[in-house]
Parts: structure tokens; C-alpha cells; sequence
């Protein structure tokens, strides 16, 4: 019996993913945008100089970023959020760190990071991992695409 999964399981990476710098420039306008708020957030981006020839699933920075504002507290510039994006050889590594928001309401079902991790397993099969960790004060998740 045909199924539109089927033709998802014939599409090959390339068609999976997009580049880097598009993603980063997307997360550059969200950034802009949270920063026209009354208490604008503290986030760092450390990324490479050279972004071309590098690729990601659409969303994948998105999803991260996304996640740190929702259950984040950037108000301290002391504990700034971090998102950093390292690429040696033919590893990428994106790893974001952020204070964890003290008592947050409407805290959610914490699927998106599970749902994260199901889309990295789709797009890249064993090629990726994902690790989340929390020490009760700060939250990372580290990516890393091979």
C-alpha cells in the first residue's frame, strides 16, 4: 500500500536540509525582534566565519533557540544564554546553555526537544546525537552531526 512516508524515505539528505547561514540569519531576525522587548534578552552567538558548504535540517537552530526563550531566563547579563556552533572536519557541534527560568508558568509537556531528537534520527539516522542536561540552575543540549 503506497504512503506519502514512502516517498519521505526515498528523498536523500540534500533534500533534507538547508544551509547554515540561512538558519543563522532567521535566528538573527528572532533575535532582533525579542530585543525590541522592554527587557531584551541576553543571548551570545559564537558561530564560524565560513558558514558555506554547511547544512542543517530546517529548523534544527530554530527549535534550539526557541527552547531557551520559552524556558530560559536571559534577563541576567551575567548568565547570558549561549548558543554556540563549532565545525571541525566533518563534525558540526551546536551547543546552547541558559539560566533555567525560576518558577515558569504553563511549563508544557517538554515534547520538543523529544520531537528534536526524533527529527535529527529521521535526517540523519546514526549520523547525529543529541544530549540534554540540567545541574538545577543552567540547561544544555548539545548536537553534534557527523
Amino acid at each position: 500500500m503506497y504512503s506519502p512516508a514512502h516517498d519521505l524515505s526515498m528523498e536523500s539528505i540534500q533534500d533534507k536540509v538547508t544551509p547554515l547561514g540561512t538558519e543563522l540569519e532567521v535566528l538573527g531576525e528572532m533575535i532582533a525582534k525579542f530585543a525590541a522587548q522592554s527587557t531584551p534578552p541576553y543571548v551570545i552567538l559564537a558561530s564560524p566565519d565560513k558558514l558555506e558548504n554547511l547544512f542543517v535540517m530546517p529548523r534544527l537552530i530554530m527549535c534550539l533557540a526557541q527552547n531557551m526563550y520559552k524556558h530560559g531566563d536571559l534577563t541576567k547579563a551575567e548568565y547570558p544564554g549561549l548558543i554556540r556552533i563549532e565545525h571541525h572536519l566533518a563534525t558540526l557541534r551546536i551547543t546552547t546553555k541558559n539560566l533555567i527560568r525560576p518558577n515558569r508558568l504553563g511549563a508544557g509537556f517538554y515534547s520538543g526537544m523529544d520531537d528534536l531528537r526524533k527529527r535529527l534520527a529521521y535526517t540523519y539516522g546514526g549520523a547525529a546525537s543529541m544530549e540534554t542536561w540540567s545541574d538545577g540552575k543552567f540547561f544544555e543540549v548539545r548536537v553534534v552531526i557527523w
